[in-house]
């Protein structure tokens, strides 16, 4: 009988081999295995490699060794028990009141910044997607556009914008305490709340565009069925509608969690000047002032050990993510259906409401738009408003080779993204082999990775070699915009190849049309929109990343991008200076954002890159 039984699983067991294997002959073609290949090599090379090199830096030393994970614990800069935490959120003067003194130590502070960021985004990016989504007003269309606006001033630019209004002697203070004399004392917000507001203010975009694409996706006849049986207003939205919209929701806050835990250009900002040690106290500014090796070899693996963590942190949210993107589904009942949202016409009372808390968002949205330009705009021992730092910034080599610098950098990444985002997008969308799950989990994990632990990564792997010498950090600062930004062409792509049936394919297969004639002359011409969008929401991304320009441009200055400049600039009191700079980032930003806006229409997951 145990015979009998043990030959059964055996042939059971062959027989799903063979399925196996005549699955992956059927599907794996001569093109498509070459373009598995591609994928595989690039993401090995430059993501895999690299962060296994520093886990084997923080855990390896002639055998498995904890020591350098316990020295972070054991850094009381980086570890505090709650014992130790400073809870002093203020300090009153004579004149200012300053906001943000609590410092708990880098690990702590750093997740406390994630997690209110996270809170205040979900709030508002949540309540600005129903509305949108329940209710019909007048002027919709534009505070709809003008939502977004927070997307083309990332973190690291606005964060200059906003503390030039919540500085001790910034637009606020100026206004209501020393013109107007509303305010008893002058406000200064500093350290962590500084942090967490600037980070609100861009990162709600992204709760808001996950969120909404949820409730669109919900099936009106669900909302009825309930409204049938007597279900209204609040408690129809808390039993139905935001349990349905939740796999959205939470998708959006974990990606904010990892995004506002990997920020290093807004810590940046705000750790210079009095009251600013809680700023300095974070965990990627932490990597970015101890990582300075004196030769190739002698690295500091403390350091790498903290980005282990970082990366680990980042990479269970993003395993969280994508098991609620998996679950979406489950807000439709019949995939595909084009139905209308229960969209009804606000009162005269909800519109007030609704336009005074859109009003008011976007208030606090544009003080980093409006304070960045105004910057911009003066410039010490000059009164009135100017374009001198505009003038200079075109004029003098050493702030256009920067500029120059980002172009040649970015053009050549969006080149290699939009073909292997194709590729990879490709075969997500039209093969079905075992494992199709996991390369989909590949090229979407750079959105978990940390900047600066990539490119500590390939540092450590690449630096003093023949791709990487010591003076031109360029072809490394490439690969690493490729990988990290390559999510958002994938995404594009997929979302064109939705929208184009296989039919048209299969057809130009039936007249005798190769494959690779097939893709060039049908499929990439269909998709071409999509395509489009994808590169330029990939430029929008690789012009303004920081982390890895500011790490890996600091290995030779007269190759280093934009952002590392505006960064030499702050450090060194040209605000306005680097204002103007950051300024010339949110334009080349806003009109590759309205025109992918304009290309992709609803197709809100490309934004995010999910």
């Amino acid at each position: 009988m145990g015979r009998v039984i043990f030959g059964r699983n055996f042939m059971h067991k062959k027989n799903r081999f063979i399925r196996f294997v005549h699955s992956l002959r059927r599907e794996l073609d001569r093109l498509t295995t070459i373009q598995l290949i591609i994928i595989l090599f690039v993401f090995g090379t430059f993501m895999i490699y690299p962060l296994l090199s520093i886990i084997g830096g923080a855990f390896w030393d002639n055998g498995f060794t904890m020591q350098n994970m316990n020295a972070v614990f054991s850094d009381s800069e980086l570890w505090r028990t709650p014992g130790q935490w400073d809870l002093t959120f203020m300090r009153n003067t004579e004149r200012v009141l300053i906001i943000g003194l609590t410092d708990c130590g880098a690990i702590f502070n750093s997740l406390f910044i994630a997690i209110f960021t996270t809170l205040f985004s979900t709030i508002i990016g949540v309540a600005l997607a129903y509305i949108m989504y329940r209710y019909s007003f007048f002027g919709k269309g534009i505070f709809k556009a003008l939502i977004l606006v927070p997307l083309i001033a990332p973190p690291f630019v606005g964060a200059l914008g906003v503390k030039e209004f919540i500085s001790q002697y910034g637009i606020i203070n100026q206004i209501f305490f020393e013109n107007l004399h509303i305010l008893p004392k002058a406000i200064w917000i500093t350290g962590i709340p500084a942090i967490v507001l600037v980070e609100t203010l861009h990162f709600y975009t992204l709760v808001y565009l996950t969120t909404y694409s949820s409730f669109s996706n919900i099936d009106p006849s669900l909302e009825e069925q309930a409204e049938n049986m007597g279900s209204r207003g609040f408690f129809k939205f808390r039993s139905i509608t935001l349990p349905l919209a939740m796999p959205g929701i939470e998708a959006g806050a974990i990606l904010t969690f990892i995004l506002s835990l990997e920020d290093l250009g807004t810590p940046i900002i705000f750790s210079q000047g009095a009251y600013s040690y809680p700023a300095r106290h974070t965990i990627t500014l932490y990597i970015l002032n101890n990582w300075a090796p004196q030769y190739i070899g002698q690295y500091n693996y403390k350091v790498m050990a903290l980005c282990v963590l970082l990366l680990a942190i980042a990479l269970v949210c993003f395993v969280v993510i994508r098991k609620y993107i998996s679950l979406k589904q489950y807000a439709m009942m019949s995939k595909g259906g084009t139905w209308q949202s229960l969209t009804v016409k606000a009162s005269r009372k909800q519109v007030i409401l609704i336009l005074t808390f859109i009003i008011g968002v976007l208030s606090l949205a544009l003080m980093p738009h409006i304070g960045i330009l105004k910057l911009s705009l003066t410039k010490g021992g000059m009164g009135g408003l100017t374009l001198a730092n505009y003038t200079y910034m075109f004029s003098n080599v050493h702030m256009y080779t920067p500029i120059k610098n980002s172009l040649m950098y970015s053009f050549a990444s969006v080149f290699l993204i939009i073909i292997i985002g194709t590729m990879a997008a490709y075969i997500i969308s039209r093969k079905k082999f075992p494992g199709i799950l996991a390369l989909d989990m590949l090229v979407t994990m750079p959105l978990a990775i940390p900047g600066i632990v990539l490119g500590i990564g390939l540092f450590v792997v690449f630096y003093g070699t023949g791709i990487f010498p010591p003076t031109n950090p360029a072809f490394v600062i490439v690969a690493a915009y490729v990988v990290r930004k390559i999510p958002f062409a994938v995404r594009a792509a997929y979302a064109g190849l939705q929208q184009t049936h296989e039919a048209l394919e299969e057809a130009s297969l039936n007249v005798g049309a190769s494959k690779i004639k097939t893709i060039l002359k049908i499929t990439l011409p269909l998709i071409s929109m999509s395509i489009v969008a994808g590169a330029m929401l990939s430029f929008v991304y690789v012009i303004s990343e920081v982390s890895t320009s500011i790490l890996l441009g600091a290995t030779n200055p007269d190759m280093a991008p934009i952002t590392w400049k505006i960064k030499e600039l702050f450090f060194h009191a040209d605000f306005n200076e680097a204002a103007a700079m950051g300024v010339l980032l949110m334009v080349v930003q806003t009109i590759s954002i309205i025109t992918t806006n304009h290309l992709l229409k609803s197709k809100t997951s490309v934004m995010t890159g999910l």
